[in-house]
């Protein structure tokens, strides 16, 4: 194969006034045989078992001559059937490409085509990648019905900067920075984009932080507040689980202020399985009253009313 595999390198201006670059590569370079190429720099993983052997040696070679040593390797691997390995260097080269698409292009103008205006601050981002990753950032930067697909320029209300950072090194990456964010700040933008995966990964944080908070035995935690947080934004799973933990600590939550905001489904479901139950309750009433009273001889009525043995 010709070393020299770029041929030419052309600007040309689309229809939407955009600058699109085409790069001509030499007749030598099969079409199959790049895409095979392309698939990999998109997504850090090679289905190579669909490919025949005389491909797998092409793509070996463009691989060396675009300078990609985890393909090669990769290559060579699957045709040596080290499978074990070839799946080693598939996860470390996704954490590599994760690195490096943080680093070069979350929050920096390389290449970008779109801006996010978010408290007044400029986010720079990339449409095809966010069009991929999000069905409403597709139909918002792709569809004819919203100005944004034509000014590439999104203007975002009532979310904090750092909330849409992560976001975007999510969209990016597909790691989740909470270090970064609050992550109930993170939840509300996931259920505002419709992302369901982020929601489930929020909830699955957010329960272990406040498990945490309460083995440290610090009660002054907004359970009520979170519950309902919970309910308005999709996160059915961190729902679920705040009734749980309301109930199994009625007798403490229920003395708060904000238990009043408890209403309908959740404030029968939270009765119901409430613990102590009520009948527990109602005795353990009767028991104090009755110690109370114990100076008259009442107490001990009550002790030899409830007890045969007594």
């Amino acid at each position: 194969m010709c070393l020299y595999i770029v041929t030419s390198v052309v600007y040309r201006l689309s229809r939407g006034g955009h600058v699109v670059t085409v790069i001509s590569c030499s007749s030598e370079v099969k079409a199959a045989t790049f895409l095979q190429l392309l698939e990999y720099v998109y997504t850090g993983y090679q289905r190579l078992e669909r490919v025949s052997w005389e491909m797998l040696d092409e793509v070996e070679l463009l691989g060396q001559l675009f300078d990609i040593p985890q393909l090669v390797r990769h290559c060579h691997y699957f045709r040596t059937c080290n499978l074990a390995q070839a799946r080693k260097t598939t996860a470390a080269v996704r954490g590599r490409f994760c690195d490096i698409i943080r680093n070069r292009f979350v929050n920096h103008m390389c290449l970008a085509d779109t801006r996010f205006v978010v408290n007044g601050v400029n986010i720079p981002a990339h449409a095809p990648l966010l069009v991929a990753r999000c069905d409403v950032m597709a139909v918002m930067l792709t569809g004819n019905s919203f100005c944004e697909s034509r000014t590439r320029k999104v203007n975002l209300q009532d979310t904090s900067t750092e909330g849409f950072l992560a976001l975007l090194e999510y969209l990016y990456t597909d790691s989740v920075p909470f270090s970064k964010t609050d992550p109930i700040d993170l939840l509300v933008l996931a259920d505002r984009f419709c992302l369901p995966r982020l929601v489930a990964l929020c909830e699955q944080h957010i329960a272990r932080e406040v498990e945490t908070i309460m083995k440290l035995g610090d009660e002054d935690l907004d359970l009520i507040g979170l519950l309902l947080t919970a309910q308005y934004h999709n996160a059915v799973q961190l729902h679920a689980w705040c009734l749980d933990i309301i109930s199994s600590k009625f007798e403490l939550i229920s003395c708060r202020r904000e238990f009043a905001l408890l209403e309908g489904e959740n404030l029968a479901y939270v009765e119901k399985h409430q613990f102590p139950s009520p009948s527990y309750l109602e005795e353990k009433e009767e028991y104090r009253k009755a110690v109370e009273a114990d100076g008259h001889g009442q107490g001990r009525r009550w002790r030899l009313g409830r007890c045969s043995v007594m």
